[in-house]
């Protein structure tokens, strides 16, 4: 058994070191979202909209918003 520093894994897998450790950064990425320890990508955006001081909690999202959600998004990135 492989371990990693998030994920106990039990495989095999041929190929090179390289690929071998991509997989496990997608594995410990897939683990954490489904331990609800990682928000997926549309929850991550519904905080922000949510916690926006502009956001009125009716639907409504403003070019306000938009912007400010995008330039967030952008800079983690």
């Amino acid at each position: 058994m492989r371990t990693t520093k998030d994920v106990k894994m039990d495989v095999i897998l041929e190929c090179c070191p390289k690929i071998y450790e991509k997989i496990i950064v997608y594995l410990n990425l897939i683990c954490k979202r489904a331990n609800g320890e990682l928000p997926t990508g549309a929850k991550f955006l519904r905080n922000l909209i949510r916690n926006h001081p502009d956001y009125k909690k009716d639907s409504i999202i403003t070019s306000q918003i938009a912007s400010d959600t995008g330039q967030i998004v952008k800079d983690k990135n």
